[in-house]
């Protein structure tokens, strides 16, 4: 009797400690204030809202002054937007989206007023060379097993950004995943299922409709880190650049 209430004593405080975890997990990051004021600069990205689909949005790279550039409206009813650019020559943003003249994805340029041109390009006809800059980057900031890595552009040097100590699961427990480096990339932004199994993360995905993974930016040198915005792309503007359409 006595060894069966210490089995179940133990059990319940496994179980509480799972438990604990999994709230912990659910209530997620937190803003940091402080990380974010150290952001310059502009940003633009593409969110997907609560319709689910991708609009472009600017804002500061601190995310004050968050305001919507543009949403695609197609015959398809899809209004998804990929492949944004900055070109930095001609001051306009060039973006994918489903372009009903040419019945395929092709280009587009953000005009001033808000509205969007076609550029009569298909994306079938880009040269291959379009996302070269993102796949570069990709390359020197990576994940393994769940860890993040950065290597150094002129040193090849590899350092270890964020340690996962969770059970890792490619789909549904993949640790950290990057997503994007800052231009001097002092800063990483990954995103992180906030559980440390996947069983965690199939249980709030169960009883939450909205759950996803959650978006941070982290400072490689202090390691201080913050939640950011939920973004599919992103684009990182310097102070000396002005693009036409942020105000």
């Amino acid at each position: 009797m006595k060894l069966l209430k210490i089995i179940l004593f133990s059990l319940a405080i496994v179980i509480t400690g799972l438990l604990s975890l999994f709230a912990w997990g659910c209530v997620g990051g937190q803003y940091n204030q402080d990380v974010l004021n150290e952001l310059t600069g502009q940003i633009i990205y593409t969110r997907r809202d609560t319709d689910s689909i991708l609009k472009i949005y600017t804002a500061q790279a601190n995310l004050e002054n968050e305001q919507l550039l543009y949403e695609h409206q197609d015959s398809i009813d899809n209004g998804n937007i990929s492949g944004i650019t900055y070109d930095k020559a001609n001051n306009r943003l060039i973006f994918e989206a489903y372009d009903d003249a040419l019945e395929d994805w092709g280009l587009f340029k953000l005009n001033e007023d808000g509205t969007a041109t076609s550029l009569g390009i298909s994306t079938l006809d880009l040269e291959a060379d379009w996302r070269v800059h993102s796949i570069m980057a990709e390359d020197r900031f990576y994940e393994e097993g769940g860890d993040l890595y950065l290597k150094d552009a002129v040193t090849d040097e590899t350092m270890l950004i964020k340690n996962f100590y969770g059970a890792y699961d490619a789909k549904f427990s993949p640790g950290y995943v990057p997503r994007a480096l800052s231009q001097d990339e002092t800063f990483v932004f990954f995103s992180y299922s906030k559980h440390l199994t996947p069983f965690g993360a199939l249980l709030e995905g169960l009883l939450n409709s909205d759950y996803h993974f959650q978006t941070y930016v982290r400072n490689v040198k202090t390691g201080e880190e913050s939640l950011y915005v939920d973004f599919g792309e992103i684009i990182f503007l310097s102070e000396t650049d002005n693009f036409l359409a942020h105000n």
